[in-house]
């Protein structure tokens, strides 16, 4: 498919800006609706933000959806929704409603809804009554725009397979769906969703695949998915020490590209016996044990702390880590530990040297926030 064929779509809704347009306009509708409001928060914005750009991909645009989203599978993005036909109607009938609203093309806009109203039928997850549904579209004259969003429809399809197959443990079944010429043109448009499969893939422990394209390509070493993470952010959350060293010795950055970086991560996220040999591999290759991320400016070992992972805060320890770093609340590691009534990381940052009586926020030291018997023992001890 040249470049001029694939975003098409996109140049003919109006790109960036046609594809807000729509989405404001849309969850505008969405915010009176009274089946669909209580769906969402108060604030619709991260949702017009997100379905911007997703249109946006799913178009033919830039592949920023993929990096900024934690799901490959849109029905598993939605899966935490309670979807039936009544929701569904009323999500088609509102998108209606918007399209007729904007500048664009009635033929486009049939278009459009023909092709959203076959990618709803795979979020359906709640039955109700089957006269509930109907039938949203229409025939359009525009037949290079239809012939465009049913090819994006397939390509969804496919995802969805890929990522069913491997969450029924058919790698096999992933590998070759990935490997079909429809995938592997959209996954050279959209190498985001390519690497957020290979994340499943070794989160899934399925990881000679990921070996054999990373080879095959080795920016898909430093290509981001999902909040700017990279392949070497799940190999390390997952524990697997020879994949996380493979991709070192290929150029991985210790710190990330952007975003979280992996030693925060593997601090906040696993629970691997490997998670301190991990942390040993990635401060080795130049991770910054202090690196700080967040809202609350937080350290690798605040997170460590946080979640009980003592041979994880340990590792940190012996790596450099700071035991007295300060959050943006003014907390110690110490102090999310007491707050969280992790014991072991406690007693690990006592004998370490922390200082319990510095005082942190609502000014309370560590040793003034232990609430429970065994706690205030650690501190008398």
């Amino acid at each position: 498919m040249s470049a001029s064929a694939s975003d098409y779509c996109y140049r003919a809704i109006g790109g960036r800006e046609g594809c807000r347009n729509l989405s404001e306009v849309f969850y505008g509708y969405v915010a009176q609706d009274p089946i669909l409001k209580p769906i969402f928060p108060a604030s619709l914005r991260c949702a017009i933000d997100a379905f911007t750009l997703y249109l946006a991909q799913a178009l033919g645009g830039p592949c920023e959806y993929s990096q900024s989203r934690w799901w490959l599978s849109l029905r598993e993005a939605h899966l935490r929704f309670r979807i039936g036909e009544n929701e569904r109607k009323a999500w088609l009938t509102n998108m209606q409603r918007a399209l007729r609203a904007i500048s664009i093309d009635p033929s486009a806009g049939a278009a459009l809804l023909a092709f959203f109203e076959e990618s709803s039928k795979r979020l359906l997850n709640h039955p109700t009554s089957p006269d509930a549904s109907e039938h949203f579209g229409g025939r359009t004259s525009r037949r290079r725009f239809d012939q465009e969003l049913q090819r994006c429809s397939k390509t969804e399809r496919l995802l969805e397979e890929m990522v069913a197959a491997l969450r029924k443990s058919d790698p096999a079944r992933a590998i070759e769906l990935a490997a079909s010429p429809d995938a592997e043109t959209y996954f050279r448009r959209n190498p985001a969703d390519l690497a957020a499969l290979l994340a499943l893939m070794i989160s899934t422990g399925h990881v000679d695949y990921v070996r054999h394209r990373v080879a095959e390509d080795s920016g898909l070493i430093h290509q981001q998915y999902t909040y700017g993470r990279t392949l070497l952010h799940d190999a390390a959350v997952s524990g697997d020490t020879v994949l996380t060293g493979w991709l070192l010795e290929r150029g991985a950055n210790p710190n990330g590209e952007c975003g979280r970086p992996p030693l925060y991560c593997v601090a906040n996220e696993s629970s691997a016996p490997t998670g301190a040999v991990i942390v040993y591999l990635l401060v080795k290759a130049g991770a910054d044990p202090n690196a700080r991320e967040g809202v609350k400016q937080c350290s690798a070992l605040h997170m460590a702390a946080r979640r009980g992972n003592a041979p994880v805060a340990r590792a940190l320890l012996e790596s450099g880590a700071d035991i007295e770093a300060r959050d943006s609340a003014g907390d110690s590691p110490l102090r999310r530990a007491v707050n969280c009534s992790k014991l072991e990381v406690v007693a690990l940052l006592l004998k370490h040297g922390a200082d319990a009586d510095s005082k942190g926020s609502k000014g309370l030291t560590p040793r003034q926030a232990a609430r429970t018997e065994r706690m205030k023992q650690l501190f008398r001890s």
